[in-house]
Formats: C-alpha cells, sequence, structure tokens
C-alpha cells in the first residue's frame, strides 16, 4: 500500500499545488487570528490578523478562542487551529476554498483545542489532524473535504472527533486512532479512503467508527492494527475494495479488532481476516458479529490465520452473509469460536461458494423462546458452486444456550457434513417426555399427576420449564407435544394422525385425572 501522490486531492487543490510551485519560494510568517472571539470573522477582513492574512508560504494560526469564516480563496501553507488553547473554523459559503498545501492541526498542542465545520465549500491539503497532541473536532454536514492523509488523535493522550452527516470526505488514508482515543461518526454522505482505513493503529491507540447512514469506500479496512479497534454498522453502504482485517498487527502484541454489523450492506472484494500476525509471537484478537444487514465477500472468512492468534464469528437469523469460503483453524495456539442461531424452520445463516475448512467451537444458540426437539436438523452453512464444493474436518466442540427446560447434560448438538451444506442435529429432550422413552404419552402424563404442584423438581420429575414447580405450564407443554415420538411413526393404512381438537380433549381428560388425584393427595396428607 503505496501512498498516491495527488490521488487524494481535487484536480482545483492539484492546480493550487502545482500553483504554489509555479510562483516559487517566498519569505515565511506565523499569522495570528486576533478577531473579537465572541464573534465570527471574515478570513479576509481587515485587522483579523496580525500581522496579516496568511498566504502561502505562511502559517495560519487560531488560538484565541475565535472563529475563522473562510471566504473566497484561502491560501496557507499550514493551519494550526487550537494551537495551545482554543479555536475554530466555520466554513459555509459554497463559493469559499481553504488549500492548506502542508499541514492543518486540530487541537495541536496538549491542552489545545480546534474546531472545524464544514457545511460548504471546500478544504483540501495534504496532511489533516484531527487531535495531534490536544482535542480536535471535525463535524462536516456538506461541502468537500480532500486531503492526502487524515488522521484522529495522532499522540498519546490525545483526542480526535470526526463527525460526518453530509457532502464528501475524500482521502489516501484514514486513521481513527493512531496513538490516541479516535472516534468517527458518519450519519450520511460519501467517506473514501483509496488506500486504507485504519481503526486503533498504533500501539495504545484506540479507535471506533459508527456508520450509521451515507456510503463508505475503501481500499483496505484495517480494525485493530496494532491498537484497539471497533467498528459499528448500523446502515449504510460499506464497500472494501480489497480486504477486511480484523485484530492485525505487524510488529506488535495484542492488537484487538471487532466488527458488528447491525444493519446496511458490507461488500468485501477480498478476504475477511479475524485474527492474524506479522510475527510468530503476536496474539491478536479479531471479532465479527452479524445480527443484520448483509455481508457479501468474493474471498473467504479466515478465522485466526496467525498463531496465537483467536478469533470469534457471530452470525444471527436476521442477517444474510454470502462468502467464497469459510476456513477456521485451531492450533498453533490458535483459539476459534462461531456462533449461530437456530430458529423452528432450520433455514442456513452462511452460503459459500468455496472450500470450508471447519474446527474449533460452534455454539447453537436458539432464537427468543423457541426450543428445538429432539432429531431436529438445523442447516448452518450451506455451499453452492458449479465447479463443486466441499467441506473439510469437523467442529471438535458443540456447545449451546438451550439449557432451559431440559435435563442436566442435555441439549447437545451434533454436526457433521450433509451433501453440499453442514447440519447440526438437536440431541436433547423433548418437553413432556419425562420417561425419556422418546414417546410423549400416558406413562409421562401419569408421571405428572404423581409431581403435581410439588416444589424442587427436575425434569425427569416433570418440571418441563424449568421453574422448580409441577403445574399447569408443565402440563400446556405436556399437552402440545402430546403424541410425539422419535422417529415419528407412520400412521397405520387407512388411519390418520389425533387432529388438534382430540390432543385437547386427551389434555382436559388428564387435568381431571390430576383434580382427583390432587383430591387423593390432600386427604392422605
Amino acid at each position: 500500500m503505496t501512498h498516491s501522490g495527488l490521488g487524494g486531492l481535487s484536480s482545483l487543490a492539484a492546480i493550487a499545488v502545482l500553483g504554489v510551485f509555479l510562483v516559487g519560494p517566498a519569505h515565511a510568517t506565523d499569522c495570528y487570528w486576533i478577531h473579537d472571539p465572541s464573534t465570527p470573522g471574515d478570513w479576509w477582513g481587515p485587522g483579523n490578523w496580525d500581522p496579516s492574512a496568511p498566504r502561502y508560504p505562511d502559517s495560519a494560526i487560531i488560538d484565541n478562542g475565535g472563529t475563522a469564516v473562510p471566504t473566497g480563496w484561502c491560501l496557507p501553507n499550514s493551519m494550526r487551529v487550537g494551537d495551545a488553547y482554543a479555536g475554530s473554523v466555520a466554513e459555509s459559503a459554497e463559493s469559499a476554498y481553504l488549500q492548506v498545501f502542508h499541514g492543518l492541526w486540530l487541537g495541536y498542542s496538549t491542552g489545545g483545542t480546534g474546531t472545524y465545520n464544514l457545511s460548504g465549500g471546500a478544504l483540501s491539503g495534504w496532511w489533516h489532524w484531527v487531535g495531534y497532541e490536544g482535542t480536535g473536532i471535525f463535524t462536516q454536514s456538506g461541502g468537500y473535504h480532500g486531503a492526502g492523509d487524515v488522521t484522529l488523535a495522532g499522540q498519546p493522550g490525545s483526542v480526535g472527533t470526526y463527525a460526518l452527516s453530509g457532502g464528501s470526505l475524500f482521502t489516501d488514508y484514514i486513521t481513527v486512532g493512531d496513538k490516541g482515543n479516535g472516534r468517527f461518526t458518519q450519519t450520511g454522505g460519501y467517506a473514501s479512503a483509496m488506500e486504507w482505513l485504519s481503526v486503533g493503529h498504533k500501539t495504545g491507540g484506540s479507535g471506533t467508527y459508527a456508520l450509521e447512514g451515507g456510503s463508505l469506500s475503501t481500499g483496505w479496512l484495517e480494525i485493530g492494527g496494532n491498537g484497539t479497534g471497533s467498528f459499528t454498522q448500523s446502515g449504510g453502504t460499506n464497500c472494501v475494495i480489497n480486504d477486511l482485517y480484523l485484530g492485525y498487527s505487524g510488529y506488535y502484541v495484542g492488537a484487538t479488532g471487532a466488527y458488528e454489523l447491525r444493519g446496511g450492506s458490507l461488500a468485501v472484494g477480498g478476504v475477511v481476516v479475524l485474527g492474524d500476525n506479522h510475527l510468530e509471537r503476536n496474539s491478536n484478537h479479531g471479532v465479527l458479529d452479524i445480527s443484520r444487514g448483509s455481508l457479501v465477500t468474493n474471498g473467504a472468512i479466515i478465522l485466526a490465520r496467525g498463531s496465537a492468534c483467536s478469533a470469534e464469528l457471530g452470525v444471527s437469523t436476521g442477517a444474510y452473509v454470502q462468502t467464497g469460503g469459510l476456513t477456521i483453524n485451531q492450533g498453533e495456539g490458535r483459539s476459534t469460536k462461531v456462533t449461530v442461531e437456530v430458529a423452528s424452520d432450520g433455514s442456513s445463516l452462511i452460503h459459500t461458494r468455496g472450500t470450508s475448512t471447519l474446527a474449533g467451537v460452534l455454539d447453537v444458540q436458539s432464537v427468543g423462546d423457541f426450543r428445538p426437539r429432539e432429531g431436529d436438523r438445523f442447516t448452518v452453512i450451506t455451499s453452492s458452486d458449479p465447479s463443486g464444493v466441499y467441506f473439510s474436518g469437523n467442529f471438535s466442540t458443540f456447545t449451546s444456550n438451550i439449557t432451559r427446560g431440559l435435563p442436566p447434560g442435555a441439549g447437545a448438538f451434533n454436526g457433521s457434513p450433509n451433501g453440499c451444506n453442514y447440519d447440526v442435529v438437536f440431541l436433547g429432550y423433548t418437553a413432556g417426555d419425562a420417561n425419556g422413552d422418546h414417546t410423549v404419552d400416558g406413562g409421562d402424563l401419569a408421571l405428572i399427576g404423581g409431581a403435581w404442584m410439588k416444589e424442587g423438581q427436575t425434569w425427569s420429575t416433570c418440571d418441563f420449564n424449568g421453574d422448580g414447580q409441577v403445574d399447569a405450564g408443565d402440563l400446556a407443554l405436556f399437552g402440545g407435544n402430546w403424541g410425539w415420538s422419535l422417529p415419528e411413526p407412520a400412521p397405520p393404512d387407512g388411519a390418520a394422525l389425533p387432529e388438534p381438537a382430540s390432543a385437547g380433549l386427551l389434555l382436559g381428560g388428564g387435568l381431571a385425572l390430576i383434580g382427583a388425584w390432587r383430591r387423593d393427595w390432600r386427604t392422605v396428607r
């Protein structure tokens, strides 16, 4: 990934840079904003700068708590807003164009706070720091912002925030949380980092990107480069032309990257890597949690590609995932876990078009109050490719949250390739089958009667809903599964399975029987 020269700048900015070189060198002056801080002032207003309004190669310094308003064409060589104290820039005029040839710093020194509000016009330059050693705040609701490099929170202890709700941001590189604490919030507009976007870039750096609306496009996306990075998408579109890395360390140890997809669409042209490293000693962690929205990748999703790395992949029923393959690694200090939700329709959650190599832990979660019955089959991964797709390996461990209403040790899953799919089968018990004979019938009803209204009960003594007491709730579960067996028996020739009304009559008879048992039990007591 190399710098692409003027690629991040508009043609207008490139012309401006060329014009400076044609003019040739000049004496540089530090120009200080001295306009009354209580009101905004015109950039070109007489007496607003000391000694004069900045022109190339001058430096513009706004640090008296005031606000400068660019009008026309403004051409400082560099600009520090909030040098050691405070300052701000408010650009709204469509005819305004501020070209900072060298560097723009918002919050240059420790204790300094710099603010830039862009709602119209254009801002361009090479290096733009939002929070260098101090605090930087950039708010964009319109206009154009073009730069070679935009960095939020450059040094340890710094804070940088960028809020994009409209307009466009074009750069070669965006770094959110270089060595400090950075946050980028996008609710609208368009942002492009043609080379890469890094969130949590260096050791000690912490970055957060919240994509709620608008469009984002990047060459490479790195969440948790050598620091801690978090990306949350609840709307909008995110297009990664090449690869997406979560928890990737080039030279340092302990990088963590997490991507939460809660809505919108994420498209990746290459692979998605959770937990990778450059040096063998690095132990990095990557998390991809998809609850809503869509993820489409051309390459595979790879868990724990680097040794000593760990990874977690979660997919819920509200999401759509289509990927070129799935590679889940284990061994050499690696740790991997895949968590999926299952619903009554048994539909698959992950659609692949390539080879899937499975290892690690598969954690099966039940949606809402849904509880599978013994023998229920669920498709977790679907494979489809005209050239042929196959699975290699199997998950080594299965866990589940399906414990309520099940006896101790029950609720296990077993999974294996099934044609072009990967299925899991529920091995637990069915509510109502108190005696464990894989049939819900009169034998179980007799056990319910014997334990009716008793406290401190378990599954084997008919507490099917796990509340410690055998009562109407357990009887309702029993009645709902009346006649169930594994495998489901075929009805005799000419016979029909009981209608729901018949099951209701059986349940009513059971209640009458239990009432009689209760009277007898009270008499004995």
